[in-house]
């Protein structure tokens, strides 16, 4: 991940994920389902490249703003 998509995912954006997910219920393996990722994959983008795509994804398919998770 570039230095500009760091600043414009926020850094807290994976625990606003995983709290928004717990209070919903709904399992990470359940999420990449929807998103059409595998959930190993989902677990390592949001892990270890969170990027401004996979924000905007997660957030349309969640129903959230589409900068829930961006700066």
């Amino acid at each position: 991940m570039t230095n500009d998509n760091k600043a414009l995912v926020k850094s807290n954006a994976r625990i606003l994920l995983r709290r928004h997910l717990k209070e919903h219920r709904i399992k990470q393996q359940e999420l990449a389902k929807r998103l059409g990722y595998s959930p190993i994959y989902l677990s390592r983008a949001i892990n270890h490249n969170f990027s401004i795509k996979l924000a905007v994804e997660i957030a349309s398919v969640l129903d959230l703003p589409a900068n829930y998770f961006l700066n």
